[in-house]
């Protein structure tokens, strides 16, 4: 991701993204970013290939965007996802 791309979606994110949740378990996914239990992270799309994989934009870190796939986090939405 270059630098632009990611001041876009660090900019969406301050926004609020599509919605927020919380994480109930770390993250395990070996190409997944990692959190810690009870981190909150903000969710920038859903990949539209895939419903499993979300882009994210976790609440403790500066300029990091990564992303996650449901089969290995548990997560706690706050509401519904925006479209």
């Amino acid at each position: 991701m270059d630098a632009a791309e990611l001041s876009r979606w660090t900019r969406f994110a301050v926004k609020g993204g599509i919605g927020k949740c919380t994480a109930t378990h770390v993250a395990e996914g070996n190409e997944d970013l990692m959190f810690m239990k009870d981190d909150v992270i903000t969710v920038l799309m859903q990949n539209p290939n895939m419903d499993c994989v979300y882009l994210i934009y976790p609440s403790y870190s500066e300029y990091v965007v990564g992303r996650f796939q449901t089969q290995h986090v548990h997560f706690h939405f706050h509401s519904k996802l925006k479209t």
